[in-house]
């Protein structure tokens, strides 16, 4: 079992709370652009990775569709390719595109996707962020080169971050 990932922790000012908001607003954007999107062929709604996989149906799906199964035991279904308006809206699908970490990261002018190896293998990891009330923290992973850090964001001592968490009420 992989190591919890360690970070260090970076207080977002200037540019780097921008970026993390317009992330924010990306990642709404794109909800609710699938969100239409299920309404559209009559699903309840959405399975994503990096794009709109497939969706979800409290009754029955579109006859004809491909389905597969989420871990979670949860169906999903797609429409198969043969007919000219399935190709469209499978296209529509998968150009509808998720942002992740690593295009957060590429907002921030930063290169990841670091290397973390312990005994029991390796794991690719991000630059990341998360709100403690009010204040944008950016995580980057221990693993990361120290110059790996958005130039204006304010490093925080474990101390410093962990009094802010504890200092704040949870929502």
């Amino acid at each position: 079992m992989m190591k919890k990932a360690e970070h260090r922790h970076f207080r977002a000012e200037g540019r780097s709370a921008a970026v993390i908001a317009e992330f924010i607003t990306k990642v709404e954007a794109y909800r609710e652009d699938a969100h239409a999107l299920a309404k559209e062929v009559g699903a309840e709604g959405t399975v994503s990775g990096y794009s709109v996989d497939g969706f979800t149906f409290s009754g029955q799906a579109p006859t004809g569709w491909c389905s597969g199964r989420l871990r979670n035991g949860t169906r999903y279904y797609w429409p198969p390719k043969r007919k000219k308006a399935d190709r469209e809206l499978r296209s529509r699908m998968f150009n509808l595109r998720h942002p992740v970490a690593r295009d957060f990261e590429t907002m921030l002018g930063l290169k990841g996707g670091f290397l973390d190896v312990d005994g029991d293998g390796i794991c690719i990891r991000h630059i990341t962020f998360e709100h403690v009330g009010h204040t944008p923290i950016i995580l980057v992973p221990a693993c990361a080169p120290a110059d790996c850090v958005p130039p204006d964001a304010v490093p925080l001592k474990s101390s410093e971050y962990w009094a802010l968490k504890e200092s704040t009420p949870e929502d």
